[in-house]
């Protein structure tokens, strides 16, 4: 049942994968390895398809009339999150376990 779960899971983090810059079958992968909620948690932090396609378009737009600004600066909270999302699952599985066998 867990495993199923598991797998389940992890197809529908995929599916959310497909608008993602990471992909169906990079999500799935990262899911089935890892876990799903780690797998959602990349996927989301993962650039939307529509998003970055309009990022180069501005980028080419901008070296074309020669500007040249760094506005990739603003995703790096996204790094941030994600990093303290799994900090926060590994002390939550340290507690869980420290309380299982202790």
């Amino acid at each position: 049942m867990i495993l199923f779960s598991w797998v389940l899971f992890s197809i529908f983090v995929g599916v959310i994968g497909i608008t993602r810059k990471i992909g169906f079958l990079g999500a799935l992968l990262l899911s089935l390895a890892l876990s799903p909620i780690v797998g959602f948690a990349f996927t989301m932090v993962s650039k939307d398809k529509q998003t970055d396609l309009m990022e180069k378009q501005m980028q080419q737009q901008q070296r074309n009339q020669g500007h040249y600004g760094n506005y990739q600066q603003k995703g790096n909270y996204k790094l941030i999150i994600l990093a303290a999302f799994i900090f926060l699952i590994l002390i939550a599985l340290a507690v869980f376990f420290m309380q299982m066998y202790f």
